[in-house]
């Protein structure tokens, strides 16, 4: 059961990663992600959906919102400047 859990693991540090690389890319999507990580879409949603009950889309678009939260915080630049950086147009 615990190897089970660390391939779990392992592929959400996998989608986690493929994300914080691509975040500043408005165009990276799901099916950019599903590519980069090796599956279909309706794979990745699956999979995505069973382990954190998160659609991709919704994984990626918490992701930059929470960067743009802390790069906010951080009054890094302005709150157009960052929603650019965070791959918001």
């Amino acid at each position: 059961m615990s190897e089970e859990a660390s391939m779990d693991q392992l592929f959400l540090e996998k989608v986690q990663s493929a994300i914080e690389s691509n975040f500043s890319n408005e165009n990276f999507g799901v099916d950019e992600l599903a590519h980069e990580i090796g599956l279909s879409r309706s794979q990745l949603h699956r999979r995505l959906k069973s382990l954190n009950e998160q659609s991709a889309s919704q994984l990626i678009r918490e992701f930059r919102l929470k960067t743009a939260y802390e790069m906010l915080l951080q009054k890094v630049a302005t709150a157009s400047e960052i929603s650019y950086q965070v791959g918001f147009s």
